[in-house]
């Protein structure tokens, strides 16, 4: 798990408090741009359905890593009150999946490079700087 200072750290960080205006989809050229940054760290751009989504599989060393991780993750979503559209833990594999819903439309948003940003940050400090 975490160390406190290092989750308030996170929690604190200026974009994620910056999402609480009004959410909208991003679209064209604006999806592209916004997700260069988090697909060079492995997050994946996938159509589901007609829905734009981002998706990260993360392997851990036991169920202890993997569930604690997703322990932290829910607190940054609850600051952001931004969740995962679907996540799922098996034994050491945790498999996220964001988008955002914006009225009947389902797609990608700013919260949703956000927190998949912090999700990346939160897995590089925690699992792979203390290997």
């Amino acid at each position: 798990m975490l160390s406190k200072c290092l989750r308030l750290r996170l929690l604190n960080h200026k974009k994620l408090h910056s999402v609480t205006r009004m959410v909208s989809l991003l679209t064209g050229t604006n999806i592209d741009k916004a997700l260069s940054h988090v697909t060079e760290r492995g997050w994946e751009l996938v159509n589901n359905d007609g829905r734009d989504t981002i998706y990260q599989e993360y392997v851990f060393g036991d169920f202890r890593e993997s569930w604690a991780f997703m322990c932290e993750i829910a607190i940054v979503a609850e600051e952001m009150n931004h969740y995962p559209f679907e996540w799922s833990n098996k034994y050491d594999q945790v498999n996220i999946t964001l988008s955002t819903y914006v009225g009947k439309n389902i797609g990608i948003s700013d919260k949703d490079v956000i927190l998949a940003d912090a999700i990346q940050e939160f897995f590089y400090i925690s699992y792979r700087l203390n290997k």
